[in-house]
C-alpha cells in the first residue's frame, strides 16, 4: 500500500509552510501531527469519513461572536446559569495615574499609579422574562410574590468561553461583577426588546487560550438507552 500524502504536505512530510514533522502510519486510520503550539491526531485522508474536525494545523485562531458562550457563577446557586439571552458584554479598565512634578522642569519627572476601576455593560434580548429570576433563590423569592432586582445579587463571576469550528478554545473571566445600573427598551420602530445592565468588577483574566476538561457523568437509563452525559468545564 502506497503512502498517503494529503495536498497541504510537501513530499518530504513537511507540513506546507511549516517545517513541523509529520509521521505517516501506513495501513492505519490515524497520523500523527505534532507542531510548536498544539498536538493532536487526524484520521487519513484514503477514504475515512470518520475525520475530525480539527484537522486543519494553524497557529492563529480568531473567534466569531457565534462562537462565545458567557455562563455566571452565582453564590449559592447549585448550577451555572448560561445567558442565553445575552447579545453583547462590554468592558473597560481605567487607573489612575499622577504626575510626579519637581521645581525647574516643566514635564513631569514621573508618574504614581493609582486605583484601578473595572466596569462594562450587560446587553440582553428580553424575552418573556426577567433574565435573572431563572436562578433558584430568585425563583424561590417571586413563590412570595416579591420581585427583586438584578442590583440585588451577590458579586459574581462571569465566565467568557471561546470555541471555533478548527477545535480551538479560549476562556475570560470576570470576577466580582456587581450591577450598579439597569434599564430597558421597548419601542413600536423595535422588533427585539433589550435590557442593558452597567456593572463594576473586583478583577478580570484576560482571554487565554484554554484546553477545556471532559468530566463523564453517571449513566442513565431513559426510555431503555444507556447515556453517559458529558460535561466540558472552562473553570480552571
Amino acid at each position: 500500500m502506497a503512502d498517503v500524502v494529503p495536498a497541504r504536505f510537501n513530499n518530504d512530510g513537511t507540513i506546507k509552510g511549516g517545517n513541523y514533522p509529520v509521521s505517516t502510519i501506513v495501513g492505519s486510520n490515524e497520523v500523527p501531527v505534532s507542531g510548536e503550539l498544539n498536538t493532536f491526531t487526524m484520521a487519513n485522508f484514503a477514504g475515512n469519513q470518520d475525520t475530525p474536525l480539527s484537522q486543519y494545523y494553524a497557529k492563529h485562531n480568531t473567534y466569531a461572536g457565534t462562537d462565545i458562550v458567557a455562563t455566571i457563577l452565582v453564590p449559592n446557586e447549585k448550577t451555572d446559569l448560561v445567558l442565553g439571552e445575552l447579545q453583547t458584554i462590554s468592558y473597560s479598565i481605567h487607573r489612575e495615574n499622577s504626575p510626579v512634578r519637581v521645581l525647574g522642569s516643566v514635564n513631569p519627572a514621573g508618574f504614581v499609579r493609582g486605583p484601578r476601576t473595572i466596569a462594562g455593560s450587560l446587553i440582553f434580548t428580553q424575552f418573556d422574562e426577567y433574565t435573572f429570576y431563572r436562578l433558584a433563590q430568585y425563583k424561590e423569592i417571586t413563590k412570595h410574590t416579591l420581585y427583586p432586582l438584578a442590583d440585588m445579587l451577590p458579586p459574581f463571576d462571569i465566565i467568557i468561553t471561546f470555541a471555533n469550528e478548527y477545535g480551538r478554545t479560549s476562556k475570560m473571566k470576570i470576577f466580582g461583577v456587581t450591577i450598579i445600573d439597569e434599564g430597558g427598551t421597548m419601542s413600536i420602530d423595535d422588533m427585539v426588546s433589550e435590557q442593558t445592565y452597567t456593572y463594576m468588577a473586583r478583577g478580570i483574566q484576560p482571554l487565554t487560550m484554554n484546553t477545556p476538561t471532559v468530566a463523564s457523568g453517571p449513566a442513565e437509563d431513559a426510555g431503555g438507552v444507556r447515556r453517559v452525559s458529558n460535561v466540558i468545564s472552562f473553570r480552571s
